[in-house]
């Protein structure tokens, strides 16, 4: 069996690149577990040698085939590492109700309905009166939260797993993270480590006549703060206003 000329070289670099890969690996994993004690290898994908360049323009596909292949290996691994990471994210459990709760929502008439004044101002006057970026009405559904009327967001919906409301809902009182970065649920979110970088929560329940929750009054800031009694008064009135528009008529 012939062991010599291109195809031995082309093979020989995709072995040393594929060591390097994993060694990389290894390092990446060790650097976000905190124990980098790997130096880097930024010759990883340094321009080839003269051998190799040689040996790619006799060859052509077989390199570039060669070359995929470890880029395909980082790929995979950044998208394990990243999925782990996401993973020690809480999400909210399903309530015991949970088919009765959706019957409710869907029977308001409100999903993805057009934006509405009556509760816009609710969540307009809220942002003022508390001093924060972002104030909304919220509806939960099977698999998402979708704003009834939403101030400082470019989005209507967001992902039920994500949702910090789908916590809120849960709750019999008033839910509150004064510090997301301090909190193990909430942490890892997408809505914490990206836009709108969350950074504290508070929201109340809204039920319907039968007092099964079927939606949020909440509002969100990108800086930690605290919540005194004081504005818990306040804050009950603007949700158990919204809680009062959902239950008019459509």
């Amino acid at each position: 069996m012939r062991t010599g000329g291109r195809g031995k070289h082309n093979f020989t670099f995709f072995c040393g690149a594929f060591r390097k890969a994993k060694y990389e690996i290894r390092r990446r994993r060790k650097a976000r577990a905190g124990k980098n004690s790997f130096p880097p290898t930024p010759f990883l994908f340094a321009r080839p040698s003269v051998r190799f360049r040689s040996c790619r323009a006799k060859r052509g596909n077989q390199s570039e085939f060669c070359s995929k292949k470890v880029r395909a290996l980082f790929s995979n691994c950044d998208k394990v590492e990243n999925k782990n990471h996401t993973n020690n994210m809480l999400s909210a459990p399903l309530p015991a109700n949970e088919d009765e709760r959706l019957k409710k929502v869907l029977a308001l008439g409100l999903l993805d309905s057009k934006p509405e004044e009556r509760f816009d101002a609710i969540t307009r006057e809220a942002v003022e009166f508390f001093k924060v970026p972002i104030a909304t009405v919220t509806l939960i559904d099977d698999k998402r939260e979708w704003y009834k009327s939403c101030q400082g967001l470019d989005v209507k919906q967001a992902p039920r797993e994500i949702s910090f409301c789908a916590h809120a809902m849960l709750s019999r009182s008033i839910f509150i993270v004064e510090d997301t970065l301090k909190d193990d649920r909430f942490k890892d979110n997408p809505m914490v480590t990206r836009k709108p970088y969350i950074r504290f929560y508070a929201g109340v329940s809204l039920y319907d006549k039968d007092h099964i929750p079927i939606g949020v009054f909440c509002i969100k800031d990108t800086k930690p703060r605290s919540f005194g009694i004081e504005v818990v008064g306040a804050f009950m009135d603007f949700a158990a206003r919204a809680q009062t528009e959902l239950a008019k008529p459509v």
